[in-house]
């Protein structure tokens, strides 16, 4: 997952001071190090994706962020391109995130991921169909895991096209909202 698109979705919802985003992060998506953060808010910041500027609370002076023209351009860019293989459904809620309330364009992404999701069972059956290579153990493992992998994305399909059609069949669309809320009931690998 692109930890700088993630930081971006979250700039995308509102300005941020450093250990908002962080919390926030950790709440939807797992740990992430102060230090790294703040690293790639000055990343974002030098690339002219976020713009900082300064908050007066009592005594200190808070850094607060916020994502600029061309970072949400650089957003919708990315919640547009197409899933590497290792791209799970964090990721994708990330992407309908960063699209909002635009069901036509939610749609698309989960049609670009449902084909993604259909590649990929298309190679776990195959390599499940494949002879054993001497057995054992650790043949019995990758067997395991093909298995898993193969029910994980099954269901993650399913998901994806209840997601899609219930966006397509509503005249004015459901809210991404609403399919963000129903991908996470499907869950993450």
């Amino acid at each position: 997952m692109s930890i700088k698109h993630a930081l971006l979705g979250l700039l995308a919802e509102g300005p941020r001071h450093g250990y908002a985003v962080r919390a926030l992060f950790e709440d939807r998506l797992g740990e992430l190090s102060s230090g790294r953060v703040y690293e790639l808010l000055s990343r974002l910041e030098e690339e002219g994706l976020a713009v900082r500027t300064s908050q007066r609370v009592g005594r200190r002076i808070r850094k607060v962020y916020s994502i600029t023209s061309r970072g949400r351009c650089e957003l919708i860019r990315w919640a547009h391109a197409a899933p590497s293989l290792s791209a799970d459904l964090r990721e994708l809620r990330l992407r309908l995130r960063a699209v909002g309330d635009d069901s036509a364009t939610a749609a698309s992404i989960l049609r670009a991921w449902e084909r993604h999701e259909r590649r990929a069972l298309a190679t776990w059956r195959t390599e499940r169909a494949a002879p054993l290579a001497g057995g054992g153990v650790f043949e019995l493992g990758r067997r395991l895991t093909l298995e898993a992998e193969i029910r994980r994305a099954g269901a993650v399909l399913e998901a994806l096209v209840w997601c899609r059609e219930a966006i397509e069949r509503h005249e004015r669309g459901t809210p991404v909202r609403e399919i963000l809320r129903e991908l996470g009931h499907a869950g993450g690998r």
